[in-house]
């Protein structure tokens, strides 16, 4: 049988959840103002990473990154990702020093903040459900390893809850297309803090960078 959370552990993880709900409404509208007047291109990405490490330290969530020195050397790569969060993309940005380009959902443009963000940073936007938008996508994620710049996929394609999902194949298409080394990395952490179903609760964040797979 499965224990059942403490009165005091489910009022806990309530409170953590109202506290970064509190953190969303005053911090979202100054940071999307903020990024509408950054210049587009490296200002903007140095911005939100500035954004995403203030966010995590706000949240009270420890973050420990390990294997940054398999990446010595390597200035453009693909990164895979696992994805059980929408707080996975804050993270990456916080964690990940390298210059690199997010493959995501095309409904992620739709949004506002987020639309924003990747219109001013150039990420690359795909609809798995259209065979055009497909291709386009990954003549763009080519071009873009082509350029010299990394990508960081999370291959799933979507959110996952625990156990990893089925891969899709584009970033492992465009790495030997261009001919780029795959650098796994492991996110454990933020499916507790910010789960799919709220509340959520405080846990330390670790993202490990894995060696290359050439």
């Amino acid at each position: 049988m499965g224990l059942t959370p403490s009165p005091v552990g489910r009022r806990a993880s309530v409170l953590f959840s109202l506290w970064l709900l509190s953190l969303a409404i005053f911090l979202l509208p100054p940071i999307w103002a903020l990024i509408a007047i950054v210049p587009a291109g490296r200002a903007a990405r140095r911005f939100v990473r500035v954004c995403a490490r203030g966010v995590i330290r706000l949240a009270g969530c420890p973050l420990c990154v390990s294997g940054l020195e398999h990446l010595s050397g390597e200035p453009c790569v693909v990164f895979v990702a696992n994805h059980s969060s929408y707080l996975d993309v804050v993270v990456l940005l916080a964690a990940i020093p390298h210059d690199y380009r997010f493959v995501a959902n095309h409904l992620a443009g739709t949004r506002p903040l987020v639309g924003m963000i990747i219109r001013k940073e150039g990420h690359v936007l795909v609809d798995r459900g259209s065979a055009a938008s497909r291709v386009e996508s990954a003549r763009r994620m080519a071009r873009t390893l082509d350029e010299g710049t990394s990508l960081l996929v999370f291959p799933e394609g979507t959110r996952s809850a625990g156990v990893l999902g089925r891969f899709t194949s584009g970033a492992f298409r465009a790495a030997m297309r261009t001919g780029r080394p795959i650098v796994p990395i492991a996110i454990a952490g933020t499916g507790q803090i910010l789960p799919s179903a709220l509340p959520g609760r405080p846990s330390a964040i670790e993202v490990t960078v894995l060696r290359l797979l050439d």
